[in-house]
Protein backbone atom coordinates (compact mmCIF):
# COMPACT_ATOMS: atom_id res chain seq x y z
CA UNK A 1 0.00 0.00 0.00
CA UNK A 2 1.13 3.35 -0.86
CA UNK A 3 2.21 5.94 1.99
CA UNK A 4 -0.60 8.42 3.00
CA UNK A 5 1.20 11.22 1.03
CA UNK A 6 1.36 9.18 -1.94
CA UNK A 7 -2.21 8.35 -2.22
CA UNK A 8 -4.61 10.13 -4.58
CA UNK A 9 -6.41 12.47 -3.02
CA UNK A 10 -10.58 12.53 -3.13
CA UNK A 11 -12.94 14.36 -1.04
CA UNK A 12 -16.33 13.43 -0.61
CA UNK A 13 -19.27 15.47 0.40
CA UNK A 14 -22.62 15.52 2.07
CA UNK A 15 -24.98 17.74 3.40
CA UNK A 16 -26.07 15.85 6.78
CA UNK A 17 -25.25 12.99 8.45
CA UNK A 18 -28.06 11.28 7.66
CA UNK A 19 -26.60 10.22 4.02
CA UNK A 20 -23.74 8.40 5.76
CA UNK A 21 -25.46 5.33 4.39
CA UNK A 22 -24.82 6.37 1.12
CA UNK A 23 -21.01 5.84 1.96
CA UNK A 24 -21.37 2.86 4.03
CA UNK A 25 -18.03 0.72 3.54
CA UNK A 26 -17.04 3.22 0.17
CA UNK A 27 -14.01 5.21 1.86
CA UNK A 28 -12.89 1.98 2.68
CA UNK A 29 -12.70 0.67 0.04
CA UNK A 30 -11.03 3.51 -1.52
CA UNK A 31 -8.50 4.03 1.10
CA UNK A 32 -7.45 0.54 0.83
CA UNK A 33 -7.12 0.98 -2.68
CA UNK A 34 -4.96 3.95 -2.97
CA UNK A 35 -7.02 6.80 -2.37
CA UNK A 36 -6.65 9.65 1.00
CA UNK A 37 -10.23 9.70 1.35
CA UNK A 38 -11.77 13.03 3.05
CA UNK A 39 -15.48 13.18 3.88
CA UNK A 40 -16.81 17.06 3.94
CA UNK A 41 -19.51 16.73 6.55
CA UNK A 42 -21.47 18.79 9.32
CA UNK A 43 -21.81 17.29 12.48
CA UNK A 44 -23.58 14.45 13.53
CA UNK A 45 -24.83 11.25 14.98
CA UNK A 46 -22.28 8.60 13.53
CA UNK A 47 -19.67 10.79 11.98
CA UNK A 48 -17.05 9.66 14.35
CA UNK A 49 -17.43 6.13 14.57
CA UNK A 50 -17.86 6.95 10.42
CA UNK A 51 -14.40 8.19 10.88
CA UNK A 52 -12.66 5.31 12.52
CA UNK A 53 -14.33 2.38 10.64
CA UNK A 54 -13.54 4.20 7.45
CA UNK A 55 -10.17 5.32 7.91
CA UNK A 56 -10.69 8.66 6.17
CA UNK A 57 -10.46 12.13 7.39
CA UNK A 58 -13.40 13.81 8.24
CA UNK A 59 -13.97 17.76 8.19
CA UNK A 60 -16.75 19.11 9.39
CA UNK A 61 -18.55 22.44 7.40
CA UNK A 62 -21.91 23.37 8.65
CA UNK A 63 -23.74 22.66 5.16
CA UNK A 64 -27.57 23.08 5.78
CA UNK A 65 -30.13 21.00 3.68
CA UNK A 66 -32.72 23.94 3.06
CA UNK A 67 -31.75 27.58 1.43
CA UNK A 68 -29.76 29.80 3.92
CA UNK A 69 -28.04 32.71 2.36
CA UNK A 70 -25.96 33.57 4.90
CA UNK A 71 -24.77 30.51 6.06
CA UNK A 72 -24.19 28.92 2.54
CA UNK A 73 -21.78 32.02 1.70
CA UNK A 74 -20.25 31.05 4.95
CA UNK A 75 -19.92 27.29 3.86
CA UNK A 76 -18.62 28.48 0.71
CA UNK A 77 -15.43 30.05 1.59
CA UNK A 78 -14.66 26.90 4.22
CA UNK A 79 -14.99 24.87 1.18
CA UNK A 80 -12.97 26.92 -0.04
CA UNK A 81 -9.93 27.19 2.35
CA UNK A 82 -10.31 23.50 2.51
CA UNK A 83 -9.61 22.48 -0.97
CA UNK A 84 -6.72 25.33 -0.90
CA UNK A 85 -5.42 23.23 2.04
CA UNK A 86 -6.24 19.60 0.97
CA UNK A 87 -5.89 20.18 -2.95
CA UNK A 88 -7.26 17.02 -3.95
CA UNK A 89 -7.09 15.07 -7.52
CA UNK A 90 -10.89 14.09 -7.57
CA UNK A 91 -14.46 15.82 -5.66
CA UNK A 92 -17.15 13.86 -5.45
CA UNK A 93 -20.15 15.79 -4.29
CA UNK A 94 -23.35 14.32 -3.17
CA UNK A 95 -26.83 15.47 -2.00
CA UNK A 96 -27.86 19.38 -3.33
CA UNK A 97 -26.51 21.98 -1.04
CA UNK A 98 -23.00 20.21 -0.49
CA UNK A 99 -23.08 19.63 -4.27
CA UNK A 100 -23.67 23.20 -5.38
CA UNK A 101 -21.50 24.41 -3.07
CA UNK A 102 -18.96 21.65 -3.42
CA UNK A 103 -18.65 21.95 -7.04
CA UNK A 104 -18.84 25.58 -6.97
CA UNK A 105 -15.55 25.85 -4.80
CA UNK A 106 -13.69 23.31 -6.98
CA UNK A 107 -14.44 25.38 -9.76
CA UNK A 108 -12.67 28.69 -7.38
CA UNK A 109 -9.70 26.85 -6.63
CA UNK A 110 -9.16 24.80 -10.03
CA UNK A 111 -9.93 21.51 -9.13
CA UNK A 112 -10.28 19.59 -12.69
CA UNK A 113 -12.45 16.71 -11.84
CA UNK A 114 -15.24 17.83 -10.01
CA UNK A 115 -17.83 14.91 -9.94
CA UNK A 116 -21.76 15.50 -8.84
CA UNK A 117 -23.25 11.82 -7.59
CA UNK A 118 -27.00 13.13 -8.63
CA UNK A 119 -28.97 10.86 -6.15
CA UNK A 120 -32.07 12.51 -7.14
CA UNK A 121 -34.11 15.35 -8.91
CA UNK A 122 -35.86 17.32 -6.08
CA UNK A 123 -37.17 19.95 -8.17
CA UNK A 124 -39.30 17.44 -9.86
CA UNK A 125 -41.27 16.99 -6.60
CA UNK A 126 -41.28 20.43 -5.86
CA UNK A 127 -45.13 21.85 -6.78
CA UNK A 128 -45.37 24.99 -9.95
CA UNK A 129 -44.22 28.40 -8.77
CA UNK A 130 -41.04 30.03 -6.88
CA UNK A 131 -39.85 27.15 -5.65
CA UNK A 132 -39.62 24.61 -7.94
CA UNK A 133 -37.76 27.20 -10.04
CA UNK A 134 -35.09 28.04 -7.62
CA UNK A 135 -34.24 24.39 -7.11
CA UNK A 136 -34.16 23.52 -10.55
CA UNK A 137 -31.67 26.33 -11.19
CA UNK A 138 -29.86 25.25 -8.42
CA UNK A 139 -29.63 21.46 -10.09
CA UNK A 140 -28.76 23.11 -13.51
CA UNK A 141 -26.11 24.96 -11.82
CA UNK A 142 -24.46 22.12 -10.06
CA UNK A 143 -24.50 20.17 -13.26
CA UNK A 144 -23.26 23.15 -15.49
CA UNK A 145 -19.89 23.39 -12.78
CA UNK A 146 -19.62 19.64 -12.29
CA UNK A 147 -17.04 18.01 -14.95
CA UNK A 148 -18.79 14.79 -14.35
CA UNK A 149 -22.45 14.02 -13.29
CA UNK A 150 -22.43 10.64 -12.15
CA UNK A 151 -26.72 9.58 -12.46
CA UNK A 152 -27.34 6.82 -9.83
CA UNK A 153 -29.58 4.99 -12.86
CA UNK A 154 -30.30 5.54 -16.31
CA UNK A 155 -33.59 6.22 -16.18
CA UNK A 156 -32.81 9.33 -14.26
CA UNK A 157 -30.08 10.79 -16.84
CA UNK A 158 -32.49 10.05 -19.47
CA UNK A 159 -35.26 11.96 -17.80
CA UNK A 160 -32.35 14.83 -17.14
CA UNK A 161 -31.23 14.84 -20.26
CA UNK A 162 -34.66 15.43 -21.81
CA UNK A 163 -35.81 17.62 -19.80
CA UNK A 164 -32.45 19.62 -20.47
CA UNK A 165 -31.38 19.95 -16.25
CA UNK A 166 -28.41 17.64 -17.28
CA UNK A 167 -26.16 17.72 -20.41
CA UNK A 168 -25.72 14.81 -22.32
CA UNK A 169 -21.77 14.56 -22.46
CA UNK A 170 -21.27 15.05 -18.66
CA UNK A 171 -23.80 12.19 -17.91
CA UNK A 172 -22.31 9.34 -16.35
CA UNK A 173 -23.90 5.92 -15.23
CA UNK A 174 -21.77 3.20 -13.43
CA UNK A 175 -22.59 -0.12 -13.42
CA UNK A 176 -26.67 -1.04 -13.61
CA UNK A 177 -27.37 1.57 -11.14
CA UNK A 178 -27.22 2.83 -7.46
CA UNK A 179 -24.43 4.48 -5.70
CA UNK A 180 -23.36 2.70 -3.10
CA UNK A 181 -24.48 -0.51 -4.02
CA UNK A 182 -26.17 -3.06 -1.30
CA UNK A 183 -25.02 -4.88 1.45
CA UNK A 184 -26.28 -8.42 0.18
CA UNK A 185 -24.84 -10.52 3.25
CA UNK A 186 -26.89 -7.91 5.86
CA UNK A 187 -30.06 -8.21 3.63
CA UNK A 188 -30.13 -11.89 3.31
CA UNK A 189 -33.47 -14.52 2.78
CA UNK A 190 -31.56 -16.37 6.35
CA UNK A 191 -32.91 -13.39 8.79
CA UNK A 192 -35.95 -14.73 8.92
CA UNK A 193 -34.92 -17.44 11.02
CA UNK A 194 -33.19 -14.53 13.71
CA UNK A 195 -35.15 -14.72 16.95
CA UNK A 196 -34.93 -10.76 16.14
CA UNK A 197 -37.84 -11.30 13.40
CA UNK A 198 -39.79 -13.23 16.57
CA UNK A 199 -39.83 -10.64 18.64
CA UNK A 200 -40.92 -8.13 16.02
CA UNK A 201 -43.84 -10.12 15.53
CA UNK A 202 -44.87 -9.98 19.08
CA UNK A 203 -44.01 -6.08 19.67
CA UNK A 204 -46.20 -5.42 16.88
CA UNK A 205 -48.81 -8.07 16.99
CA UNK A 206 -48.14 -9.72 13.94
CA UNK A 207 -49.91 -13.12 13.10
CA UNK A 208 -48.46 -16.21 11.45
CA UNK A 209 -51.78 -15.42 8.38
CA UNK A 210 -51.44 -11.86 8.14
CA UNK A 211 -50.26 -10.20 4.99
CA UNK A 212 -48.04 -7.64 5.54
CA UNK A 213 -47.23 -5.09 3.01
CA UNK A 214 -44.03 -2.97 3.74
CA UNK A 215 -42.33 0.33 3.37
CA UNK A 216 -38.85 1.44 4.37
CA UNK A 217 -37.93 5.67 4.25
CA UNK A 218 -39.08 8.70 5.07
CA UNK A 219 -43.00 9.14 5.83
CA UNK A 220 -43.56 11.93 3.06
CA UNK A 221 -46.32 12.56 -0.11
CA UNK A 222 -43.83 11.73 -2.79
CA UNK A 223 -42.60 8.47 -2.12
CA UNK A 224 -46.29 7.20 -2.53
CA UNK A 225 -47.07 6.82 1.38
CA UNK A 226 -50.87 8.21 0.85
CA UNK A 227 -50.81 5.85 -2.30
CA UNK A 228 -50.40 2.78 -0.09
CA UNK A 229 -52.85 3.82 2.58
CA UNK A 230 -55.42 4.62 -0.29
CA UNK A 231 -54.69 1.27 -2.00
CA UNK A 232 -55.37 -0.67 1.34
CA UNK A 233 -58.55 1.18 1.82
CA UNK A 234 -59.71 -0.59 -1.81
CA UNK A 235 -59.01 -4.30 -0.63
CA UNK A 236 -59.35 -4.04 3.11
CA UNK A 237 -63.24 -5.53 3.55
CA UNK A 238 -61.99 -8.28 1.06
CA UNK A 239 -58.64 -9.33 2.91
CA UNK A 240 -58.95 -9.03 6.62
CA UNK A 241 -55.19 -10.18 7.40
CA UNK A 242 -53.92 -7.27 5.30
CA UNK A 243 -51.86 -4.75 7.27
CA UNK A 244 -49.66 -1.91 6.30
CA UNK A 245 -46.20 -2.03 8.02
CA UNK A 246 -44.51 1.58 7.40
CA UNK A 247 -40.49 2.06 8.94
CA UNK A 248 -39.36 5.10 8.96
CA UNK A 249 -39.65 9.26 10.46
CA UNK A 250 -42.84 10.98 9.68
CA UNK A 251 -41.16 14.28 8.09
CA UNK A 252 -43.31 17.71 8.42
CA UNK A 253 -41.91 19.82 5.86
CA UNK A 254 -43.33 20.95 2.91
CA UNK A 255 -43.72 16.93 0.96
CA UNK A 256 -45.59 16.37 4.38
CA UNK A 257 -48.76 13.32 4.29
CA UNK A 258 -51.93 15.64 5.05
CA UNK A 259 -52.38 15.56 8.24
CA UNK A 260 -55.79 14.10 8.11
CA UNK A 261 -54.79 10.87 6.37
CA UNK A 262 -52.03 10.71 9.33
CA UNK A 263 -54.70 10.69 11.57
CA UNK A 264 -56.74 8.40 9.89
CA UNK A 265 -53.68 5.47 9.76
CA UNK A 266 -52.23 6.12 13.10
CA UNK A 267 -56.10 4.85 14.69
CA UNK A 268 -56.11 2.41 12.22
CA UNK A 269 -54.89 -0.85 14.33
CA UNK A 270 -54.11 -2.54 10.78
CA UNK A 271 -51.72 0.54 9.76
CA UNK A 272 -48.19 -0.12 11.89
CA UNK A 273 -46.04 2.74 12.13
CA UNK A 274 -42.90 2.14 13.55
CA UNK A 275 -40.97 5.41 13.46
CA UNK A 276 -37.24 5.29 12.25
CA UNK A 277 -35.34 1.82 13.27
CA UNK A 278 -32.77 0.38 13.21
CA UNK A 279 -31.55 -3.07 12.05
CA UNK A 280 -33.87 -2.69 9.28
CA UNK A 281 -32.87 -5.80 7.59
CA UNK A 282 -34.86 -8.26 10.19
CA UNK A 283 -37.70 -6.06 9.45
CA UNK A 284 -38.26 -6.81 5.80
CA UNK A 285 -38.76 -10.43 6.89
CA UNK A 286 -42.05 -9.25 8.26
CA UNK A 287 -43.09 -8.48 4.93
CA UNK A 288 -44.60 -10.51 2.13
CA UNK A 289 -44.63 -7.49 -0.34
CA UNK A 290 -42.60 -4.56 -0.35
CA UNK A 291 -44.34 -0.86 -2.23
CA UNK A 292 -42.50 2.11 -2.93
CA UNK A 293 -44.64 4.06 -5.31
CA UNK A 294 -42.38 7.44 -5.24
CA UNK A 295 -44.32 9.83 -7.35
CA UNK A 296 -41.37 11.37 -9.35
CA UNK A 297 -37.10 11.86 -9.56
CA UNK A 298 -36.55 13.13 -6.60
CA UNK A 299 -36.52 9.07 -5.74
CA UNK A 300 -33.00 8.73 -8.06
CA UNK A 301 -32.85 5.03 -7.14
CA UNK A 302 -34.56 3.46 -4.26
CA UNK A 303 -32.13 1.31 -2.36
CA UNK A 304 -34.74 0.38 -0.12
CA UNK A 305 -36.22 -1.69 -2.82
CA UNK A 306 -33.15 -3.60 -3.75
CA UNK A 307 -32.97 -4.08 -0.26
CA UNK A 308 -36.18 -5.76 -0.17
CA UNK A 309 -35.54 -7.90 -2.86
CA UNK A 310 -32.20 -9.26 -1.57
CA UNK A 311 -34.04 -10.09 1.36
CA UNK A 312 -36.65 -12.47 -0.91
CA UNK A 313 -39.31 -9.74 -0.86
CA UNK A 314 -41.39 -9.36 -4.52
CA UNK A 315 -41.10 -5.37 -4.72
CA UNK A 316 -43.77 -2.89 -6.19
CA UNK A 317 -42.37 0.23 -7.58
CA UNK A 318 -43.36 2.54 -10.20
CA UNK A 319 -42.49 4.13 -13.47
CA UNK A 320 -41.18 7.97 -13.71
CA UNK A 321 -39.04 7.37 -10.52
CA UNK A 322 -35.84 5.86 -10.34
CA UNK A 323 -37.11 3.04 -8.54
CA UNK A 324 -37.48 1.67 -11.63
CA UNK A 325 -34.15 0.36 -12.36
CA UNK A 326 -34.61 -1.31 -8.89
CA UNK A 327 -36.84 -3.89 -10.69
CA UNK A 328 -37.40 -6.26 -13.25
CA UNK A 329 -41.37 -6.31 -14.19
CA UNK A 330 -43.32 -9.49 -13.54
CA UNK A 331 -39.97 -11.21 -12.69
CA UNK A 332 -38.60 -9.12 -9.50
CA UNK A 333 -41.87 -7.37 -8.92
CA UNK A 334 -43.95 -5.31 -10.51
CA UNK A 335 -44.23 -1.93 -12.33
CA UNK A 336 -46.95 0.71 -12.14
CA UNK A 337 -47.83 3.91 -12.54
CA UNK A 338 -47.47 6.62 -9.81
CA UNK A 339 -50.52 8.17 -8.36
CA UNK A 340 -52.87 4.95 -9.19
CA UNK A 341 -53.52 3.62 -5.75
CA UNK A 342 -55.93 1.08 -8.01
CA UNK A 343 -52.76 -0.62 -10.13
CA UNK A 344 -51.40 -0.91 -6.28
CA UNK A 345 -54.05 -2.25 -5.23
CA UNK A 346 -54.50 -4.52 -7.76
CA UNK A 347 -50.75 -5.78 -7.72
CA UNK A 348 -51.07 -6.58 -3.87
CA UNK A 349 -53.94 -8.27 -4.52
CA UNK A 350 -51.61 -10.52 -7.54
CA UNK A 351 -49.33 -11.60 -4.42
CA UNK A 352 -52.29 -12.41 -1.90
CA UNK A 353 -53.98 -14.73 -4.46
CA UNK A 354 -50.33 -15.74 -6.57
CA UNK A 355 -48.20 -17.24 -3.22
CA UNK A 356 -46.18 -19.05 -5.76
CA UNK A 357 -45.50 -16.37 -7.81
CA UNK A 358 -44.58 -14.31 -5.15
CA UNK A 359 -42.12 -16.64 -3.56
CA UNK A 360 -40.74 -17.22 -7.35
CA UNK A 361 -40.60 -13.39 -7.46
CA UNK A 362 -38.42 -13.02 -4.10
CA UNK A 363 -35.90 -15.75 -5.20
CA UNK A 364 -35.21 -13.72 -8.69
CA UNK A 365 -34.69 -10.75 -6.42
CA UNK A 366 -32.15 -12.31 -4.41
CA UNK A 367 -30.20 -13.48 -7.62
CA UNK A 368 -30.29 -9.96 -9.50
CA UNK A 369 -29.27 -7.85 -5.99
CA UNK A 370 -26.53 -10.54 -6.09
CA UNK A 371 -25.83 -10.79 -9.45
CA UNK A 372 -25.87 -6.62 -10.24
CA UNK A 373 -26.10 -4.48 -7.24
CA UNK A 374 -23.51 -5.60 -4.54
CA UNK A 375 -21.58 -2.81 -2.87
CA UNK A 376 -18.22 -4.40 -4.73
CA UNK A 377 -19.76 -4.17 -7.74
CA UNK A 378 -20.57 -0.68 -7.28
CA UNK A 379 -17.34 0.66 -5.39
CA UNK A 380 -15.39 -1.56 -8.47
CA UNK A 381 -16.99 0.41 -11.19
CA UNK A 382 -16.05 4.08 -9.28
CA UNK A 383 -12.57 3.22 -8.93
CA UNK A 384 -12.43 2.12 -12.70
CA UNK A 385 -14.03 5.62 -13.35
CA UNK A 386 -12.23 7.88 -11.15
CA UNK A 387 -8.99 5.34 -12.43
CA UNK A 388 -9.50 7.07 -16.26
CA UNK A 389 -10.16 10.30 -14.92
CA UNK A 390 -6.67 10.39 -13.57
CA UNK A 391 -4.71 9.42 -16.61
Amino acid sequence: MKNKENKTKIVLAITSTFCLGFLKGQSKFLNDNGFDVYLFSPDGDGLVEYEKRENCTVVRIPYKREISIFSDIKCLFITIKHLKRIQPDIINVGTPKSGLIGVLAGRIVGIKNRIFTLRGLRSTAEPEGTTKNIVEFMEKLTHKLASKVISITPSMADYAIKNNILAKDKAVVLAKASSNGIDTLRFNPLNKSNSIVSDLKTEFNIQENDFIVGFVGRVVKSKGIEDIYNAFLNIESKYKNLKILIIGPIEDTSDAIDKNILKEMELNPRIILTGQRKKVEFFYQLMNVFSLPSHNFREGFGNVAMEASASSIPIIVTRESGCQDAVVNNVTGKLINPLKPNELSNAIEFYIENKEQAINHGINGVKFANDFFTNQTIWNAQLEFYKKLLK
